[in-house]
């Protein structure tokens, strides 16, 4: 590294002497000067950095490794130094790179057991600045090294933070590394839509498999507008929706695998409890286990909005494994309540697998569903041995919503209920059926071939009633 140095000597006196220095960085702008009293053990005076290229003079000191680029930012840096024994402290700290400006303390004991502390406050730290340009994603590994050597404690905060030209406001993060482990003691933030956002935890990194160990809380009382600055997509939802969220969980995990437990969820009225993993690899694999209340879909869906894209809902389908449980006390999708839903199956490789699938009550009657579902990736369903199960609750609710005539009133029907097996595709699609309505026994099997064409069925239908009189009554009152 070509420097030059100037400097200079005072006058002694019994205990100090004034000492004067600059370092320059041949065929730059960057110098450091200090000024001050030099004693046999002490050191005290001020410091003052500059340059106009911040990349240029790390790549020539050759560590900048890890960080991101700044660009040809220029920079500026006064400190007063106190320095004695062991101890280095940089007290009225005030530095600036580009348009960033923090002040604060730094302090380093160089003993037999080297620790450093930090503490920043930005009035306008400007990440965007920052990573503009940057040739690669910010890594960490060229400061491992040090960190083993020199445990750090960090205190930064920021009053106005800019990330996603966004801006973000009371940002902090305090924080403990020791050989490789990470301690979070407080990170918060506020967002657009006066969003809050708290988390504390650690990390551990020495081992082969770093982990991660997060509790996190988050407030919002705008959740569009934290839409808005992740760049996602809500204008199918009516404007009334995505306003008040409640948000806390627990975080987990390492680079193949995350989980999250103990969350506890609200988006405006609607309120969602559970845990979730992901875990990484060649295949996405998701499993998930919610429970909600109450939940109406219809009011996160806008009048007159597009339609499912289906193709890319199949398409997704394809990309992901996922074990899924879901209990919701009330569910209303498409005008229509269904209370007690319980979906417990597995989706792997484009097939679904129903555990179980029920409802006490939906439109009137009530479901149960157990067996396999193929092909939807591919937009071919074919069902192996699907298990169904219902019984009519509510007659005139059902034919309402399935638009039929009763062939009979309703309060004479008695019990209505009905279960059977479907198997195959809309190619060949073989069906068996047993039901029971206004005391008859019904048995029902057949085939259907080219669902959707040009339908063709054979069926065979079998009844039995105890009483002939009976049913004649009842078709013929």
């Amino acid at each position: 590294m070509p420097l030059r140095f100037d400097g200079s000597l005072g006058l002694p006196t019994e205990t100090v002497m004034p000492v004067s220095l600059v370092v320059r960085v041949r065929d730059t702008k960057a110098e450091a000067k200090l000024s001050g009293q030099l004693g046999s053990e002490t050191l005290h005076g001020k410091l003052s950095i500059s340059g106009d290229n911040l990349d240029e003079l790390l790549r020539r000191f050759d560590v900048g490794g890890g960080l991101p680029s700044v660009g040809k930012a220029d920079f500026s840096l006064q400190a007063v130094v106190d320095a004695g024994g062991d101890v280095l402290r940089l007290e009225s700290l005030d530095g600036r790179i580009s348009n960033s400006r923090a002040t604060g303390i730094v302090t380093l004991a160089l003993g037999e057991t080297p620790r450093g502390a930090v503490t920043l406050s930005f009035a306008n730290l400007d990440m965007d600045e920052w990573l503009t340009g940057a040739p690669s994603p910010v890594g960490f590994t060229p400061w491992r090294q040090m960190l083993r050597a020199m445990p750090l404690t960090l205190d930064v905060s920021a009053d106005v933070l800019t990330v996603r030209k966004s801006v973000l406001r009371q940002a902090r993060i305090a924080a403990k590394i020791d050989n490789e482990v990470l301690q979070l003691d407080q990170v918060t933030a506020l967002l657009p839509g006066n969003s809050v956002v708290m988390g504390s935890g650690g990390a551990d990194w020495a081992t082969a498999t770093p982990r991660f160990d997060l509790h996190f809380e988050a407030s919002s009382d705008n959740l569009r507008a934290v839409f808005d600055w992740l760049g996602v997509a809500a204008a199918q939802v009516p404007p009334d929706r995505l306003r008040v969220l409640t948000a806390s969980g627990h975080l987990a995990g390492t680079a193949r695998e995350l989980s999250l437990s103990d969350l506890q969820l609200r988006i405006d009225t609607s309120e969602i409890s559970g845990a979730a993993t992901l875990r990484f690899g060649d295949r996405l694999s998701v499993g998930i286990n919610l429970a909600s209340p109450v939940l109406n879909l219809d009011s996160y869906w806008r009048r007159g909005a597009a339609a499912v894209d289906w193709t890319s809902l199949r398409g997704a389908l394809a990309g992901f494994d996922a074990n899924v449980r879901a209990s919701i006390g009330l569910l209303t999708v498409a005008d229509t309540p269904i209370r007690d839903l319980l979906i417990d199956g597995t989706l792997i490789n484009g097939e679904v697998n129903f555990r179980q699938a029920l409802s006490s009550d939906l439109a009137g009657m009530a479901l149960r569903l157990e067996g396999r579902i193929d092909g939807l990736a591919r937009g071919e369903p074919e069902l192996h041995g699907l298990r169904y199960s219902l019984g009519v609750i509510d007659p005139d609710r059902l034919a309402r919503l399935l638009d039929l005539a009763l062939p009979v009133p309703a309060d004479r029907l008695g019990r209505v209920a009905a279960s059977g097996r479907l198997a195959g595709d809309a190619h060949r699609l073989s069906f068996e059926r047993q039901g029971e309505a206004a005391g008859a026994a019904l048995t029902l099997s057949g085939l259907v071939l080219d669902l959707g064409h040009a339908p063709r069925w054979t069926a065979k239908l079998s009844a039995r009633h105890d009483s002939l009189i009976a049913l004649v009554r009842l078709l013929v009152p």
